[in-house]
This record gives C-alpha cells, structure tokens and sequence, in this order.
C-alpha cells in the first residue's frame, strides 16, 4: 500500500519523515490526481526542500515520470 522513509533535509535543517501512498494502480497517469492536492501556503524553502531534496530522493526510489521538466507537486513554479 505504500512505504515511509526518512531523510534529512539540509535545507530545513530537521529529519522529514516521508509517507509514499502507493495505490493500486501505481504508475498510470491520471489527470484526477493533478487536483487533489492544489498549492497552500507560499514557504520558500519548504518548496526548495521539494525541489532539491525530496523530488531527487523519491525518484531515486520509485518508479516516477515527469510530467514537465520543472514541475513541483502541487502545481507551483519552482522559480
């Protein structure tokens, strides 16, 4: 059904604990998905730690494809 993890994250200075949720039919593209989770609050380094830390570690682990070549979860510009 899915795995945690940890990581340290250099940009927030703290250990993250990552929840992956894999469900059952892990890998289809669904555009549904692109909805559940649209963008809250504006921290810069929250959205750096995505960028730069977790993206970088979920792909190293997962099966994952990239929608766009700059894209964050939950549709914000990593700019």
């Amino acid at each position: 059904m899915g795995t945690t993890f940890t990581m340290t994250s250099r940009v927030l200075q703290e250990e993250r604990r990552i929840n992956v949720y894999e469900p059952p039919r892990y890998g289809e593209d669904n555009e549904e998905d692109k909805k559940i989770a649209p963008r809250v609050g504006r921290s810069q380094l929250f959205r750096q730690f995505i960028r730069e830390e977790l993206i970088p570690t979920i792909r190293s682990r997962y099966a994952t494809t990239v929608f766009a070549p700059r894209a964050t979860p939950g549709g914000g510009n990593p700019q």
